[in-house]
């Protein structure tokens, strides 16, 4: 029956029938969440004097870039109606009855997942219908590296270090060494799987001789999100003295490359 209604409220908005009764607002177009948090998206609607938020009704759907559509969660007479609610959202879902009373239909999902991107609707019902649609990305910080040294035997007689960064994030990361102020990329061998959750599982290895300088540093850089997640350490040792962090712009990425390089 909701189906009915939703794509009589598309149509008739489409034509502009209802939109000088009731309007609804987005107040966003588009939202950044970080995988595995939280993330509130919001329609705005009039309340009047008198209004009575349980005649208000809800709608949230997500729209697939085929154009399938997942209903998200819906609101009816101040109840949450589960029945026609999709798989991928049951348990995450919940719209934030308390802000009804603002005019403010709050969609808020849990758990956020790299599949919950894309494009969704707010559909209200009061005493008239309006729905606006808004944007939502989802993105996975690289936010540890993991190091392993091993000793290698490349040839016969001839042992190496073998050395590895990996860390977990998406999308996939461009991985860079540098080694005694070198790019060390034309040695750098990088490979990633993809994980259940389809976050991209990077691994980069670089096989060195033994040297002097035996500090090594490997940067994930995230050309989506223009973020590089660093870590510089020193072999062999204890790893105690490890030192990593997070820049979210490339100048100081490039700043960075050119003191490794020049000095």
């Amino acid at each position: 029956m909701h189906r009915r209604i939703i794509s009589a409220v598309l149509f008739l908005c489409h034509c502009g029938v209802l939109s000088a009764l009731f309007t609804v607002e987005a107040a966003r177009s588009h939202y950044t969440a970080e995988y595995g948090g939280k993330v509130n998206m919001e329609c705005h609607f009039q309340v009047g004097k008198g209004s009575n938020v349980d005649d208000v009704e809800v709608y949230w759907e997500y729209i697939a870039a085929e154009g399938g559509r997942k209903e998200v969660i819906k609101l009816i007479k101040g109840t949450e109606n589960l029945s026609a609610q999709h798989e991928d959202f049951r348990g995450r879902a919940r719209i934030l009855k308390e802000e009804l009373y603002k005019g403010h239909a709050v969609l808020q999902i849990s758990n956020v997942e790299l599949t919950d991107s894309g494009r969704y609707i707010c559909i209200i019902s009061a005493k008239g219908s309006d729905y606006k649609s808004m944007g939502l990305t989802v993105q996975a910080h690289y936010r540890e590296i993991n190091t392993r040294v091993t000793d290698v035997m490349e040839s016969p007689g001839k042992m190496v270090k073998q050395i590895e960064c990996q860390s977990i994030g998406y999308p996939e990361a461009e991985v860079t060494w540098f080694h005694a102020e070198k790019n060390l990329s034309s040695l750098v061998n990088t490979s990633y799987t993809v994980t259940a959750a389809k976050l991209f599982n990077v691994t980069s290895v670089v096989r060195v001789s033994s040297v002097s300088n035996n500090t090594f540093t490997c940067m994930f850089w995230n050309e989506a999100f223009q973020e590089a997640t660093v870590l510089t350490f020193t072999i062999p040792g204890t790893y105690s003295s490890l030192s990593q962090w997070h820049w979210g712009s490339i100048y100081h990425i490039r700043r960075f490359a050119e003191v490794l390089q020049y000095g």
